[in-house]
């Protein structure tokens, strides 16, 4: 088994078993008694118009980090961001962020998330480009987003690509992000034993 899946076991195992066991200790939302809250969003995205490089079919990504409360309905935390796209075959990509999240009513969220795109499949050596996204999320659960990568190609160009897509946030986002996350190790296993 490549390393990068056990890696990537090594991170999925522990979200598993905080996806058991969420409802009773995980927090997902703010409220005043407390100063900061988990963020697990998953996002399933489309491409938008002509890319640069190769053509994507269909993103999934997902940001697992901590937010805290900066004022009253402001929030703002680091987000580990990783996903994949495909292309006749699956890539994958990774980051960090920062995740900004302005509360706008009771029900409904702003949240902005740029970041830097630290390793991509196709670049497994080292910085790949930039990401930033938005989304307006209802109750925390469900909402829509525009998303932008721009990746670093093999002839020191950029590949920008614009992706619209539903977000799936809190207990949801977490349980998406762990069943997409191992079906993508048990995927890559399978593979790489043919």
């Amino acid at each position: 088994m490549p390393v990068r899946n056990v890696l990537m076991l090594l991170i999925i195992m522990p979200v598993g078993a905080l996806t058991v066991h969420a409802g009773g200790f995980l927090p997902f939302e703010p409220e005043e008694s407390r100063s900061s809250f988990a963020v697990a969003d998953f996002t399933l995205g489309y491409p938008l118009g002509p890319s640069d490089g190769p053509e994507r079919k269909l993103d999934v990504s997902s940001e697992l980090g901590w937010l805290f409360t900066l004022d009253e309905g402001l929030y703002l935390g680091p987000v580990f961001q990783f996903g994949s796209w495909l292309n006749g075959g699956w890539h994958s990509r990774w980051g960090l962020g920062a995740h900004t999240r302005m509360d706008l009513n009771n029900r409904l969220s702003l949240n902005l998330t740029p970041g830097l795109i630290l390793g991509d499949s196709p670049f497994p050596d080292g910085f790949a480009g930039y990401t930033a996204g938005a989304s307006v999320v209802l109750d925390g659960w469900v909402g829509l987003s525009v998303d932008v990568d721009m990746t670093e190609t093999f002839n020191n160009d950029y590949d920008t690509v614009l992706r619209l897509g539903i977000d799936l946030g809190s207990i949801p986002g977490l349980c998406m992000t762990t069943a997409a996350g191992t079906a993508g190790v048990v995927a890559s296993w399978l593979n790489s034993m043919d």
